[in-house]
């Protein structure tokens, strides 16, 4: 009864089945989806060598250190001089594997796959871009530096800080934080063009728009001031200010304070500062001559001893006890080999971003402390925050499993779905999403952190 092209026709229907339609269908609104949820991919760089496909493949990046050029007089009689100056590198690792998944039922007919496919494809997508931020914010808060010895300082997070102050509180997010971040930035050569950023906590970003000043007619216009006044400013959008592209991130945090410095019974917001010197372990990475990163051994005074809570990352605060704050520092390191006068280490900072030295900070006046700070916004060019995205491998054939991947050209994140394993008992398979990740800070120079309230 069956003409020989109805009988293959009849066979062609399984290409419209879950399992051949579900891993491309997802991949492109995934994808599509993660692209407008994450943020910091959109402030970073992207692909670096097109190599390694599994969890702890390492990237090398590497850069020329800084020579200092010779004023020479051909006259002299002598050569000039010349040096080869090496390199600072370090390595991005392919460190993070992030995947979320849900399962499609056998008995799902084609039109209820293409309505669960979009609500799915969302919920993958927020599921991912919430790590992939927070993993990536990270990188400016992790601070994995060795307790001991010389440390050349270069591919870690940033020292610079700036700070949004009210006599001695933390104020809101305003214009003059990243008046201040800019200066941070440019003291350090980084170039004043399109690819600075200032990725900030909704807090901050509520604040800033609060204070922001509402400019009309062309000028509006041209920098997009009426969208943001009509539409606010969504997690992702970014607009033009002062010289950074701003946009709000929910990976964007702060600080819990440490209420009691001291292991004596008694409760001790507040350290005293016995002295302060010029530290010579730390020095700049990036330079060919040695060169000091700046930062102070503040020595403490401290009843019996300094509390366990108190640790490297952390952000001190150097301040009287009343009227104004001296400075504010990232805590690189912590010698307790005395008890009672532990040894913080940090580079510290005027909230206008100036950095101090050990003079300017008055020991037997000014107090140490690890407070509570409601925003940590970071404020960086584009190069310094490189990540790397890499396809996983896919399945064998024959292996019950099927792969789709989709890349965006723009952020080269890249997405991969995995359909398959049918469980005959479930009348079900699994559809899972997997982005592998690396990242790194390039250079703590090229970035600052930003505190308010």
């Amino acid at each position: 009864m069956f003409q020989k092209h109805s009988f293959a026709g009849f066979f062609m229907a399984p290409t419209f089945s879950p399992s051949a339609v579900v891993p491309q269908l997802v991949a492109q609104q995934a994808l599509y989806q993660l692209n407008r949820k994450v943020v910091f991919t959109k402030a970073a760089m992207g692909d670096y060598e097109p190599v390694g496909f599994q969890r702890g493949d390492a990237v090398t990046v590497r850069r020329a250190k800084i020579v200092t050029a010779q004023d020479y007089d051909p006259r002299s009689g002598s050569p000039a001089t010349k040096a080869e100056p090496g390199y600072a590198s370090s390595s991005l690792t392919l460190e993070r594997l992030f995947t979320a998944g849900f399962p499609v039922y056998g008995q799902d007919s084609r039109d209820s796959i293409e309505r669960y496919v979009p609500e799915y494809s969302r919920q993958i997508a927020q599921s991912i871009a919430k790590e992939a931020d927070n993993y990536l914010y990270n990188k400016f808060r992790t601070y994995s530096i060795a307790s001991t010895g010389n440390i050349s300082y270069g591919f870690n997070p940033p020292v610079g800080i700036v700070a949004a102050v009210s006599g001695q509180s933390l104020a809101a997010f305003d214009k003059s934080v990243l008046t201040a971040a800019d200066y941070v930035l440019s003291g350090n050569d980084v170039p004043a063009d399109d690819n600075r950023f200032a990725i900030i906590s909704n807090r901050a970003k509520s604040d800033f728009l609060n204070s922001a000043t509402l400019v009309e007619g062309f000028t509006a216009a041209q920098g997009g001031a009426t969208e943001q006044f009509i539409g606010g400013l969504p997690n992702g959008m970014f607009v033009n200010r002062y010289g950074f592209n701003i946009s709000g991130s929910n990976a964007v945090t702060g600080q819990t304070g440490v209420t009691d410095l001291d292991t004596a019974v008694s409760t001790q917001g507040t350290l005293a500062i016995a002295s302060v010197a010029a530290n010579t372990a730390f020095t700049l990475a990036d330079y060919y001559t040695s060169t000091s990163l700046g930062a102070l051994d503040i020595t403490l005074t401290c009843s019996t001893g300094l509390s366990t809570s108190v640790v490297v990352g952390q952000i001190c605060r150097i301040a009287p006890s009343s009227t104004s704050i001296t400075g504010w520092g990232v805590i690189l390191r912590i010698d307790r080999t005395t008890a009672t006068a532990p040894v913080v280490t940090a580079a510290v900072f005027s909230s206008a971003g100036v950095q101090l030295t050990a003079s300017q900070i008055t020991a037997g006046t000014d107090l140490f402390s690890v407070p509570t700070i409601g925003s940590i916004s970071v404020a960086y060019h584009k190069e310094a925050l490189l990540y790397a995205c890499r396809d996983i491998v896919a399945p064998s054939p024959g292996a019950g499993a099927v792969m789709a991947k989709q890349m965006d050209e723009d952020s080269n994140l890249s997405l991969s779905i995995l359909n398959g394993s049918y469980q005959v008992d479930y009348l079900s398979e699994s559809s899972r999403a997997v982005l592998l990740m690396g990242a790194l800070l390039s250079d703590h120079r090229k970035a600052c952190l930003i505190l308010s309230q």
